[in-house]
């Protein structure tokens, strides 16, 4: 046995694992989670909930060209319906003149991507970050969207992206635990995991997500 594989079984043996603590999935599948997602055309207006995957969003109706993105676990509310189209609202924060939606003030924490959208708006709010000498903004942006999975429960995503992070980002190593980094220091830490693990976009932006909502400097739901 290799020193560094010596190593990491003497750290499991003292904690009572097994091989398959590390190793899930190795030779058998991992289990589906169960996911509670529906379309977005089956939302009314005035509704509120929760994108899941990466979806382009658009100026227009008739998606004449993809302008922006919206990214997993982006909190919107519906304005309206059309057809196949969804006119939605989307509130958050802008540091300095990023072309990015952030979550919350001072936290890198992205919703979405708003270079080219059209209707955006200044809600007056802003917020000055001493640290790192930046202004912030808070925005109101309404964008259309197209088809896309979403969801109202958001605490079955978290759970849901909680098993994908300790099945498939840390059966390389020991599990970093959520709230061992802050939500801004967590992009940078989970770049290389996410390559290493050869993850999709989709389980990128949303595990990544997860884990700034769980970090050091955050509560444990979304909601709140």
């Amino acid at each position: 046995m290799p020193a560094k594989a010596k190593q990491q079984m003497q750290i499991a043996a003292s904690k009572n694992q097994s091989c398959i603590d590390c190793h899930k999935g190795i030779a058998h599948s991992l289990p589906k989670v169960k996911s509670d997602t529906f379309d977005i055309n089956a939302l009314k207006s005035g509704s509120t909930a929760y994108t899941t995957t990466i979806s382009p969003l658009y100026n227009d109706q008739d998606f004449a060209s993809i302008k922006e993105k919206i990214l997993p676990y982006t909190q919107f509310t519906v304005l309206d319906k059309a057809h196949n189209a969804t006119k939605i609202k989307l509130t958050g924060w802008q540091e300095a003149h990023k072309n990015l939606l952030y979550a919350k003030e001072g936290k890198r924490i992205t919703d979405a991507v708003i270079r080219g959208l059209d209707d955006i708006q200044e809600t007056g709010k802003t917020y000055y970050n001493h640290t790192t000498k930046k202004s912030w903004k808070e925005l109101s942006i309404i964008a259309w969207i197209k088809s896309t999975p979403v969801t109202t429960n958001i605490n079955q995503q978290w759970e849901k992206n909680k098993f994908e992070y300790e099945s498939k980002c840390a059966q390389c190593h020991q599990k970093v635990q959520e709230h061992h980094f802050s939500s801004n220091d967590w992009p940078a830490q989970f770049k290389g995991m996410a390559r290493q693990a050869k993850l999709t976009k989709d389980e990128t932006q949303g595990i990544l997500k997860y884990l700034q909502y769980h970090s050091s400097d955050q509560t444990n739901n979304v909601e709140n």
